[in-house]
């Protein structure tokens, strides 16, 4: 995971691959949201601690980035 994670943003800088490289990551924050943050609740900072709302805002800005570089199909 560390590999790909250091990897994957050289794709995605060079934009070569970069919906995979968003999907990979994408799979790892949500497992992270899921184990880590989900149990600690929503928030992160002021009363919360450890809540999960930076990786919610994460997943939807890699999701928001795979989709623009998605490939097109001809219709």
């Amino acid at each position: 995971m560390t590999i790909y994670e250091l990897i994957a943003p050289l794709f995605i800088l060079a934009r070569r691959f970069v919906t995979l490289a968003c999907l990979g990551h994408m799979g790892i924050v949500a497992l992270g949201a899921v184990l880590v943050h989900y149990p600690d609740g929503w928030f992160v900072v002021g009363a919360g601690r450890n809540g999960m709302e930076y990786s919610v805002l994460l997943l939807v800005c890699l999701g928001a980035t795979a989709r623009a570089y998605a490939p097109r199909h001809a219709a």
